[in-house]
């Protein structure tokens, strides 16, 4: 039988891997919006942090609801926390990808000096961290 406070933890694991996957998507255009000069992506970038932001504050208020009503059993408690710690960290990668969309509508309107190689070799780099942290999330 699943308890309710179950069907709640796995409610707020889905609401992390949403965002994961929003600032996954963010990070992508974001240097896509940089190496291809498209200001389209940009621009939808920095409109979609909003909704990053949005979630964060949500995950932060259902993880502190979770603590303060439900007396979470310690490996509950862990990742309550840990979720609370990830949504953080997402949120200023967020931050990050809207400063890169932000600078992208600024260079594109100057002519290329020189391709972008090592930014999509970053962009990886970030991409593949944010997903090694949404399947340690999801592990619990």
């Amino acid at each position: 039988m699943i308890r309710p406070f179950d069907d709640e933890l796995q409610a707020l694991n889905e609401k992390v891997l949403r965002m994961g996957a929003m600032v996954e998507a963010s990070i992508r255009d974001s240097v896509h919006a940089l190496v291809d000069r498209n200001d389209a992506d940009a621009r939808a970038v920095i409109k979609n942090d909003r909704k990053v932001n949005a979630l964060d504050v949500e995950i932060d208020e259902d993880s502190i609801r979770l603590i303060a009503l439900r007396q979470p059993r310690a490996v509950d408690l862990r990742f309550i926390t840990t979720a609370m710690k990830i949504t953080a960290d997402l949120e200023r990668m967020g931050d990050l990808s809207v400063n890169i969309a932000q600078r992208a509508l600024e260079l594109n309107k100057e002519p290329l000096i020189k391709q972008y190689i090592d930014i999509p070799r970053m962009r990886d780099l970030a991409q593949g961290m944010s997903e090694a942290g949404a399947r340690c999330n999801n592990a619990r």
